[in-house]
């Protein structure tokens, strides 16, 4: 069976086989025989950008952003300097963001009205609290420092509100609804 696209949703584990899978997909045949073919033969459709995430060793780990990257480069070399064309979901597109008020507006019904203020706390400064601010109104951006944003190490990307961790941003939440 003909593969009809290319959904990247989560981060790789093997990069190596998985982008030649890709490319081999994307040129629509063995990739070395194709060199310079440059027609895209599948679109490709990729949930997350970020190009990193926390874990437990002390510097952040590339994510699915980097992946992306990576083969949005491999494909340009593979398909005689082709641009991979890619249509974007999830954070930072301000399209997550519309999803999600809406969502939010019709679970509390007609009598809800439109939501104010909405906080995104996240840990990313370039998906997270970039998305957040892109979307603007009723969108409130609070960055946490426990998982990739280390404060004096990376810029915050403007976030309304800095928070050490979730139980801060929790109380920061609670109190600004209170004074508003």
């Amino acid at each position: 069976e003909a593969v009809e696209a290319i959904m990247i949703m989560h981060d790789p584990v093997d990069w190596h086989l998985e982008s030649q899978i890709c490319i081999d997909v994307l040129l629509g045949h063995d990739p070395v025989a194709a060199a310079g073919a440059s027609a895209q033969a599948v679109p490709v459709f990729n949930s997350n950008e970020d190009f990193v995430y926390a874990s437990s060793y002390e510097h952040p780990r590339f994510a699915q952003g980097a992946f992306l990257q990576t083969l949005s480069h491999l494909y340009g070399l593979s398909s005689g300097g082709g641009t991979l064309e890619v249509s974007r979901f999830g954070k930072p597109h301000r399209v997550t963001f519309e999803f999600a008020r809406e969502r939010l507006e019709r679970q509390l019904g007609p009598a809800g009205g439109a939501l104010e203020r909405i906080f995104m706390v996240g840990d990313n400064p370039h998906a997270d609290i970039k998305g957040a601010n892109d979307a603007g109104p009723p969108w409130h951006s609070v960055l946490l420092e426990t998982g990739v944003f280390r404060r004096g190490r990376d810029a915050d990307a403007g976030a309304h509100t800095l928070c050490a961790d979730v139980s801060e941003a929790v109380q920061f939440a609670l109190r600004f609804l209170q004074l508003n």
